[in-house]
């Protein structure tokens, strides 16, 4: 009888055990899981730019989170090397705090990558693909009388001819992960606000002061991180927004 409930005793213990280690099993399972920091996800870092604008930009410009943009940007920092971020562009946003517009025309370097993959993914349509300063690069969006391609469906020679629908651009920055990126925002709406404003509200096609074409513009802004493994947690944090032009809306 003893032996009978010895062996009833450490059964019931065994089960016990196995109970508890398939409990702590499913409370591991419903924890959430981890954001390792290189994820983008859509933020609401579109509508604090927008806020940061001057009324005539925000009345002009109206700018909303898009996945696709998100999409883009992860993937153009998922190509970036550790070891870039110690060059050129990126180095120089790493050390210091200062907000880097990055141009794509700087050379064959790790910056152009992330400007331009952005760019192909979302298919822009603004020109030409290099734009030294940011300025220039939102000014692709002012319409002309150029030539569009059909076979390429793109602008030629820089040119946005203006009944040509959802014409946009991107514009790409880096800056130290350890800035807040609320204060980024506010940086950024510095460097673009006036140039916002000069973007057409209409186009003349006559030259009789009618305004044939009128124009509206949205946007949307999306953030990705990059950490540098051997720079002690130092990284960054790179900020692309993209601008359309649209006719009538």
């Amino acid at each position: 009888m003893k032996l009978k409930k010895i062996a009833s005793l450490a059964l019931a213990g065994v089960m016990a055990v196995s109970m508890l280690t398939a409990c702590g099993s499913n409370a591991i399972d419903e924890q959430p899981p981890v954001d390792n920091g290189n994820d983008t996800t859509v933020t609401g870092y579109s509508a604090k730019l927008q806020s940061e604008l001057s009324a005539v930009s925000q009345s002009k410009l109206k700018l909303s989170d898009d996945a696709d943009l998100n999409k883009a940007l992860e993937y153009a920092v998922g190509n970036i090397g550790n070891d870039s971020l110690t060059a050129g562009f990126f180095y120089s946003a790493i050390k210091g705090g200062n907000v880097y517009y990055l141009p794509s025309n700087v050379g064959y370097d790790s910056a152009v990558r992330v400007v331009n993959d952005v760019r192909d993914a979302l298919d822009v349509h603004s020109g030409l693909t290099w734009h030294q300063d940011v300025g220039t690069s939102i000014l692709m969006l002012n319409p002309t009388s150029g030539v569009y391609n059909a076979t390429t469906d793109k602008l030629a020679n820089g040119d946005n001819k203006y009944d040509k629908d959802n014409v946009n651009t991107v514009i790409v920055f880096a800056v130290n992960d350890g800035v807040n990126l609320n204060n980024v925002m506010d940086n950024i709406a510095s460097q673009i606000d006036s140039t916002i404003q000069e973007l057409d509200d209409n186009y003349d096609i006559n030259g009789d002061g009618k305004g044939d074409v009128s124009y509206n513009y949205t946007g949307s802004v999306a953030t990705c991180n990059k950490n540098y493994e051997a720079g002690h947690g130092m990284g960054l944090n790179f900020v692309a927004v993209e601008l359309v032009r649209h006719i009538g809306k």
